[in-house]
């Protein structure tokens, strides 16, 4: 942790030198930045556009993971699917979710559930590949003694292929978790608000456009906040799970 705390210091303390040899349109001093983020914490700018972007994200990323959970059922049970799930996450998996934009504007327009579409997308495809490969990395002898205890069917897969799975799910988690959060903050760029209201990044554009240029800097800082609270709320899930419980990912 000290490290880490003198690497942040470090790294402000370069920024602050930069920026006093530098335009402050191009690059804002620390203390401009860290004033324009008291700001618009304390007019509640940044609290209120932060929860609209995760109101997207936490909306995209159920519906995506539970359609990869589905799919992935699917795959286990039938050769057809699984053959149809791996040619979908070839197609899709690489195509970025701003690539499919103009298809959302134009079948559901410029509101909310184009920003939940393309999340829905970004999010499926990583969090489909991990649990695949989770599920089908579980041991044939784990699987064999869950069935001598009774266990079938859904019965199994909740009491030994998920278990066994946890790596991989976390992982795809976060995989996940990253691209639904680039592609939110891409999206509100693009169009903005809806409803007269936006997110965080419909808060850069619009002080870019203003030339705030600190607020703009500040606005990413929270994004980066954001993403690093995550980050940590991620670890205390795996040390919870996988390091209490001695799970490991299975090599092949």
């Amino acid at each position: 942790m000290r490290r880490k705390l003198a690497l942040v210091a470090g790294a402000l303390l370069a920024w602050q030198v930069v920026a006093l040899f530098t335009s402050s349109l191009l690059l804002p001093p620390v203390h401009e930045v860290a004033a324009a983020l008291f700001e618009m914490t304390v007019g509640g700018e940044v609290i209120r556009m932060a929860a609209f972007s995760l109101r997207l994200v936490v909306v995209g990323m159920a519906v995506g993971v539970a359609l990869a959970f589905g799919l992935t059922a699917l795959a286990m049970r039938f050769r057809w699917a699984a053959e149809g799930l791996a040619l979908a996450e070839g197609v899709l998996h690489p195509l970025p979710g701003i690539a499919l934009l103009p298809l959302a504007l134009l079948w559901l327009g410029m509101g909310n559930e184009s920003a939940v579409f393309l999340i829905v997308h970004s999010v499926t495809w990583p969090m489909a590949a991990n649990l695949d490969t989770g599920f089908r990395s579980v041991p044939g002898e784990l699987i064999d003694a869950g069935r001598v205890f009774g266990y079938e069917g859904l019965g199994l897969v909740a009491n030994v292929m998920l278990p066994c799975s946890v790596p991989y799910i976390l992982a795809g988690l976060r995989i996940a978790w990253a691209r639904a959060w680039r592609s939110v903050i891409a999206i509100e760029m693009v169009f903005g608000t809806s409803g007269g209201d936006g997110g965080l990044g419909w808060l850069i554009f619009q002080h870019r456009y203003l030339l705030n240029i600190a607020h703009v800097f500040a606005g990413l800082a929270v994004i980066a906040l954001v993403g690093v609270a995550v980050e940590v709320l991620m670890g205390l899930a795996e040390r919870r799970t996988v390091e209490a419980w001695g799970v490991t990912a299975a090599r092949r």
